[in-house]
């Protein structure tokens, strides 16, 4: 076995020599958005509920939460625009609340562009969304605390 010299990915090149540290990891500072979004009895397949928008470099921390046993649809689906259920896609039966990172899981320590399994950095903000794949079965609501660190 050889001797080896590495760095973790707190570094920005952790085989090179490079010194520099990921201000996210190391340096971010905790940022929230807590809310809640309702949904009425005749919201139908489609619809779509912007929650939030949080920087694509974002570090999603593992206490975020969604209470979803309230929310009005089968299924919980939290995604962008474009992807519904990148971030939480589970049947609203599922749990009383979810997590879209939990902590040490695969997600654990990535950027949200990473969590939501974008091919590279967009470089700004995403909007987070919770969309409705079937219409609804009641009326309901969804509270959510999203917390992320960055620079």
């Amino acid at each position: 076995m050889p001797v080896t010299t590495n760095k973790s990915d707190v570094f920005r090149l952790p085989n090179g020599d490079g010194v520099s540290q990921n201000a996210n990891k190391t340096a971010g500072r905790l940022r929230v958005c807590q809310g809640k979004v309702s949904n009425a009895t005749d919201d139908l397949a489609g619809s779509t509920f912007e929650l939030c928008r949080v920087p694509s470099h974002a570090i999603i921390d593992p206490t975020s939460a969604f209470q979803v046993e309230n929310w009005g649809f089968v299924t919980v689906k939290i995604g962008t625009g474009s992807d519904t259920g990148a971030f939480i896609d589970v049947a609203t039966s599922a749990a009383t609340t979810q997590n879209p990172v939990t902590q040490f899981d695969v997600n654990h320590g990535k950027e949200l562009w990473e969590v939501l399994g974008l091919e590279e950095d967009p470089c700004g903000k995403i909007s987070l969304f919770a969309h409705a794949d079937a219409d609804a079965t009641a009326a309901g609501s969804m509270l959510f605390d999203i917390r992320w660190f960055d620079e």
